[in-house]
């Protein structure tokens, strides 16, 4: 066994044995793949009715074809300089399943479906992952830092819980569908933790009341998560 006599000495052990602990942690602000892991940001993309829902039996239960127009521009990133990359898409399995063939893969987008049981194989998707620790390493590596743009999460309900719960939450862009509709399926409320934002400063969002198909009205807000104090 051996004795350190001199106290610096033993603080600039403490010291290193600290920094090895911080390195090897899961979440680190030391860049991985030239991005800070805290610097991710998943936006995250949803609609709901006046109760709060968001489906139906698998599907959305309304039809709106200028909201939808809306989501392609913001999903894909009409609206910005992209510089050649991509925006990607996070979608969960069920989201997935119940998009109609002829529209997935999402065009002009990186498709990637978080799920625990989709074989990582199947055909579709850009990438599968397991879990939100293993999206954000994938965000993390190359080629993918390299290709995408901004990443949007497009749901469903797990999916939205699992992300606006985290570190990696973003700006959630809700469409309020000024309507009552049947729903089996209903978004987290956003409570006191999220702060609602000036839409004026996101060209990519309509402002004020839309009108749409059969007189249905909607609008966006713009909602970001509290910093922690």
């Amino acid at each position: 066994m051996y004795t350190v006599h001199n106290p610096i000495s033993v603080w600039y052990c403490v010291a290193l044995n600290l920094l090895y602990f911080c390195a090897s942690s899961t979440y680190i602000d030391l860049p991985i793949e030239g991005m800070p892991a805290k610097e991710i940001k998943i936006h995250s993309v949803v609609a709901c009715c006046n109760n709060g829902g968001i489906g139906f039996k698998g599907r959305l239960p309304w039809r709106l074809p200028k909201e939808m127009k809306y989501f392609k521009r913001i999903t894909t990133g009409e609206v910005e300089d992209v510089k050649g990359r991509r925006n990607a898409v996070i979608i969960g399995r069920k989201t997935w399943e119940s998009i109609p063939k002829s529209f997935k893969p999402l065009k002009d987008r990186i498709n990637i479906v978080i799920s625990r049981t989709l074989n990582k194989d199947c055909e579709g998707p850009d990438a599968v992952v397991n879990s939100l620790d293993e999206l954000v390493d994938l965000l993390h590596s190359t080629p993918w830092c390299d290709k995408i743009n901004q990443v949007y999460n497009i749901g469903g309900n797990e999916i939205y819980k699992l992300i606006h719960n985290s570190q990696y939450c973003g700006k959630i862009y809700l469409t309020r569908v000024l309507a009552d509709f049947q729903c089996d399926t209903f978004l987290e409320n956003l409570n006191d933790s999220f702060t609602k934002l000036p839409t004026e400063g996101f060209p990519e969002v309509p402002q004020g009341i839309q009108m749409d198909k059969n007189d249905l009205q909607w609008k966006v807000e713009v909602y970001e998560k509290n910093l922690l104090e």
